[in-house]
């Protein structure tokens, strides 16, 4: 018969690629307007340069692991749980 565990990481970030999903947007972001600018005016340096860009843009965002600016101030509750909370015991 399987097994199943249970999942405990639920309150983890996600992430896509090792970045937050903020990072993550931000890269595809820059990837999608790299791709126009190549499909539209194509130059071999150009082509490079923005290769090397996007390259040096994940590796940065790795490093950073967390865009201050786009996350929200509070990370959510302490603990979450079932418990009923009564105000008069």
């Amino acid at each position: 018969m399987k097994r199943f565990e249970t999942y405990r990481d639920i309150r983890r970030a996600a992430v896509i690629f090792g970045l937050p999903i903020a990072g993550f947007a931000g890269l595809m972001g820059s990837v999608i307007l790299s791709l126009l600018v190549i499909i539209f005016s194509f130059h071999l340096i150009l082509l490079l340069l923005l290769t090397l860009w996007n390259i040096a843009l994940y590796i940065g965002l790795l490093k950073i692991k967390t865009i201050q600016g786009l996350l929200p101030a509070s990370g959510g509750p302490n603990a979450i749980t079932n418990k009923q909370v009564r105000l008069w015991d």
